[in-house]
């Protein structure tokens, strides 16, 4: 007998399991070298946009210079004419409470994708 119904189990996949960056990371590299992938995080592409795009260029041996017509488009959601769901939801963000549940499923996700990234995600697992 199963411990985890049908819908709780349609949950961990749709929303645990995408989020679980290290056991996917891990899956790319059995198929391809680790220095032929390039992991990129959204911060970054938040925090300086143009760098984040220089340092893809730099990677993929093109000019960092280089900037197409698109360079300072916004694409997508949010966007300076909705930066925010109906309800907000952006600026309100996960609650405290859902966040402090939702840690120790990816506590340790988290701490192995940290030692493949060399990357210091410890405020990934703060409330």
């Amino acid at each position: 007998m199963s411990l985890m119904g049908t819908g709780t189990w349609m949950l961990f996949r749709m929303w645990i399991e995408t989020s679980l960056y290290a056991y996917h990371l891990k899956r790319v590299y059995r198929h391809f070298p680790q220095d032929r992938v390039r992991v990129m995080f959204y911060e970054d592409l938040i925090e300086d946009p143009i760098d984040f795009l220089k340092k893809q260029f730099e990677w993929l041996e093109v000019d960092p210079e280089f900037e197409s017509s698109t360079t300072h488009t916004l694409v997508g959601f949010p966007s300076p004419e909705r930066p925010d769901t109906l309800d907000g939801d952006i600026q309100k963000g996960l609650p405290a409470e859902v966040r402090k549940k939702l840690i120790p499923a990816f506590e340790e996700d988290i701490d192995e994708l940290q030692e493949m990234t060399g990357r210091d995600l410890s405020r990934w697992k703060q409330v």
